[in-house]
Order: structure tokens, then sequence, then C-alpha cells
């Protein structure tokens, strides 16, 4: 069991970007970092436990449904 990873330095590769999709689609996980649009969920039941305070920080979360989309998202913030 793990309460929270970091990842630094993520390489541009699809299959990394596939396994961290494939994280946050099976567990309540999320994927942030510091920015505007920086809050990323795999289910959207996740969004409902998010706390307001993330969401006001974070912006709305948005659920990936495609590995690509990960770090689009991060280069959009």
């Amino acid at each position: 069991m793990t309460a929270g990873f970091m990842i630094a330095r993520p390489a541009a590769n699809e299959a990394f970007y596939q396994s961290l999709l494939n994280i946050l689609q099976s567990t309540h996980s999320v994927l942030f970092w510091a920015g505007d649009n920086a809050l990323v969920v795999g289910q959207a039941s996740t969004i409902e436990h998010l706390p307001e305070d993330m969401i006001d920080s974070l912006g709305k979360p948005f659920l990936a449904t495609e590995p690509g989309q990960i770090p689009e998202r991060i280069q959009a913030s």
C-alpha cells in the first residue's frame, strides 16, 4: 500500500503516461502540480471526494481518458 509518490522529471514516453493513467483509473488518486488547471483524475467519481481548497488552488479537475492527455495538460498549465 502506498500513501503517495512523486514523479520528478518524467520521461517523454507514452508507456510511462499509460502506466500513470492506469494508476489514476484503478484508484481514486489524483495527479497534480503547481500551476493553473493542474489537477488530473482517472475516474469521474474521484472528483466528488476532492477538497474544495484543492480545486480552488489547482483548478477544475480534468478527467483523463488517454495517456497523451496528461503531458498535454502539463504543458498547457
